[in-house]
């Protein structure tokens, strides 16, 4: 039954041991994040039995206790496995063995399709991991032990092994064109009178994203080196309100440098780049303005795991 062997391998992912019979089936059935993976294996079952009725039913249930949109048409290979699957939707042509899927993400045609062609729908080969939030979209093929990463867009085939894809459409020539964007100084208009000066920040007109999280730093030494991460996804404007600091960017092609001296001026950064702040003045206060509440799954830390996504030696 192909339903133990998705059992197995959340087993031996888990580095769990013991044989898997019909009772710990039973189990792991009725264990909450494995019901919806069980659901939809008997669905499957009953859609290959030509009991469609049954199948649409069960799909239905599935998405009405888990909000988990799976056709019943999808050929999945054993080993499938799901941590969680709110909000998502898989409408493949196929997926292999031993496929990890994670919540939010959409898998299915391009376009429109009722009749369900399979011609305009995704391949995804065996081992593959898929992250939150990640869109596969069109008749593309993700090869055997590909990454996608979180929150990706994969509009063309991805092949064997790919160990991290960003963002990938029928443009790029890139797995992580973000990486090109480079950053931007905003200057703000300021009101000055007699009383002093004032600076207006408003999400969108002047500051290019909707404003979600706000932090500063302050009381940094001036020996003190800060950051050291990139970003998936997130767009920041820096701002030094007070005092000043020095920002190096590196696009994992180049390394490019910015003083922030002045609260009428702003540092946009968006998209798959290195940032380190140093020379921070005692008085420095460095507001950050960010598109995104914090997501430590949208940090990259390691330097070297940086050039291999973007595929650069620096």
């Amino acid at each position: 039954m192909i339903f133990k062997s998705d059992v197995e391998n959340y087993l031996n992912m888990t580095k769990k041991s013991g044989s898997v019979g019909l009772m710990k089936m039973i189990i792991y059935f009725f264990f909450f994040f494995f019901t919806p993976n069980g659901i939809f294996r008997l669905s499957s079952f009953f859609y290959r039995m030509n009991i469609q009725i049954l199948a649409q039913i069960l799909s239905y249930i599935n998405q009405i206790l888990f909000g988990l949109e799976i056709s019943p048409k999808v050929k999945i290979g054993p080993g499938f496995f799901m941590p969680h699957c709110r909000a998502t939707v898989i409408g493949a042509k196929e997926i292999g063995d031993n496929v990890t899927i994670y919540q939010n993400v959409t898998i299915g045609a391009k376009y429109l399709d009722f009749d369900y062609n399979s011609s305009t729908r995704p391949t995804i080969g065996n081992n593959v991991i898929i992250g939150t939030g990640a869109t596969v979209l069109g008749g593309v093929k993700i090869g055997e032990g590909a990454r996608i990463g979180p929150h990706a867009l994969v509009m063309t085939d991805i092949e064997p092994n790919t160990k991290f894809v960003l963002t990938q459409n029928s443009n790029s020539s890139s797995l992580c064109d973000l990486a090109q964007t480079k950053p931007e100084i905003l200057n703000f208009k300021d009101i000055c009178d007699a009383r002093g000066a004032l600076v207006a920040i408003e999400a969108i007109k002047v500051i290019p994203f909707e404003i979600k999280r706000i932090y500063y730093i302050f009381n940094t030494k001036t020996a003190v080196r800060r950051g050291f991460h990139a970003h998936r996804n997130l767009k920041q404007v820096a701002i030094a309100i007070h005092g000043s600091c020095k920002f190096l960017i590196d696009s994992g092609a180049e390394q490019s440098h910015y003083e922030l001296n002045s609260p009428v001026q702003g540092l946009l950064i968006e998209g798959l780049l290195w940032r380190e702040m140093y020379e921070f003045t005692d008085d420095c206060v460095l507001l950050v303005l960010a598109n995104q509440y914090f997501d430590e799954n949208d940090y990259i830390r390691n330097y070297d795991e940086f050039k291999k996504m973007c595929g650069s030696k620096v």
